[in-house]
């Protein structure tokens, strides 16, 4: 079995539970914590070998010595397991990170059908089917059909079919026939016939590029315009400038 991680946010359990773990000190590994009996998803310490699956903002994850292990993670669904005894043993580093599909700093990339988180300053290039989360100042490039979430104030530049969705302050430049969710004050430069969708956001997301300005509302959808418009909380395009409106709003469907 190789290395098995738990994922807590301020030192507790943060999927499920709230237990308080004993921190690693410098080089000491935490306390032993113990239970009498385990059963997956009900008792004792559940821990994974993948952490992605698990990842949280402002998680921390730590590398730790189990006991008691019930369950194989690298074959369960959701890959965890159950463990009757554990310590943590000391946070895992970037490079036992990045191992397992968490990057926190350098440049990698995702092919295939990879999946995994970007974070810190982190710099991700996404092909083909690739699934890539970005946090915090993490940059990531996508291609083909990848598909980006991106959070805090991640940077990602979307091509071909790529599909992103930007929350928080993250920034997408997108071009080809890339779809874009963007909500909070997410900006998104637009070009080609990409669309843009405000999704879950309260206010307006304003959409410039080299042939697409537009303020875009919750519900609703616009592909690529001719002149700068400006779509009224009613729906309705209004020119900013002299013309007309070349392509009419649609109501987007419900979801």
């Amino acid at each position: 079995m190789g290395l098995l991680f738990k994922v807590l946010v301020d030192g507790r359990s943060c999927h499920g539970g709230d237990f308080s773990w004993s921190l690693p000190q410098g080089a000491q590994p935490g306390d032993w914590h113990e239970v009498d009996a385990v059963e997956m998803c009900r008792q004792g310490f559940h821990l994974t070998d993948w952490p992605p699956r698990w990842w949280l903002p402002t998680c921390a994850i730590y590398v730790v010595e189990a006991e008691g292990v019930l369950g194989d993670a690298s074959t369960d669904a959701d890959r965890k397991c159950v463990a009757k005894k554990v310590r943590l043993l000391r946070l895992a580093s970037d490079a036992e990170l990045a191992a397992v599909g968490v990057f926190l700093s350098g440049s990698h990339v995702f092919r295939d059908n990879a999946t995994g988180i970007a974070s810190g300053s982190a710099s991700v290039e996404a092909y083909d089917s690739a699934s890539v989360e970005a946090y915090d100042s993490a940059s990531v490039e996508a291609y083909g059909s990848a598909s980006v979430e991106a959070y805090d104030s991640a940077s990602v530049e979307a091509y071909d079919s790529a599909s992103v969705e930007a929350y928080g302050s993250a920034s997408v430049k997108a071009s080809g026939s890339a779809s874009v969710k963007a909500s909070g004050s997410a900006s998104v430069e637009a070009k080609d016939r990409v669309v843009v969708t405000s999704w879950r956001g309260k206010e307006g997301i304003r959409i410039e590029g080299p042939r697409t300005v537009a303020v875009i509302y919750p519900g609703f959808w616009c592909d690529e315009m001719t002149v700068p418009e400006v779509l009224t909380a009613s729906g309705k395009l209004v020119p900013e400038t002299a013309g007309k409106p070349k392509r009419k709003l649609r109501k987007a469907r419900a979801r």
